[in-house]
């Protein structure tokens, strides 16, 4: 599998997913280790399924994305990333999500978006 990137902030750590990995994940992987690796359920499977059989890029799109994991209990407890990055312009559109209401207000998506700008 591709080398994984990897960002730290002090809560968490930002694993980088790239199309690269969806496909090694899908191609070598079982159901069971990619939820493992996901830390999703059934309903998260099947949206990365979709990301594999649909594919994450186009000739005017590309994706790159992290899985926000917490360092205390190493869950995987959302996602964000940026696509349609224009490098001459610095723009990019940015996305985010956080899996369970309990993680939100607590400025995890702070964190993480500000390492992952820089």
């Amino acid at each position: 599998m591709e080398a994984e990137t990897l960002l730290y902030t002090p809560r968490l750590v930002l694993k980088g997913i790239t199309p690269s990995i969806i496909n090694q994940l899908f191609n070598a992987g079982s159901k069971e280790d990619i939820m493992q690796y996901f830390g999703i359920d059934e309903k998260g499977y099947a949206h990365y399924r979709m990301m594999y059989e649909k594919g994450m890029e186009t000739f005017r799109l590309s994706m790159f994305y992290f899985l926000l994991i917490t360092r205390d209990n190493i869950l995987p407890i959302g996602e964000c990333g940026f696509h349609t990055w224009n490098i001459s312009h610095r723009r990019a559109e940015l996305f985010y999500s956080l899996r369970h209401d309990e993680d939100k207000q607590k400025g995890y998506m702070t964190e993480a978006l500000r390492e992952v700008l820089n």
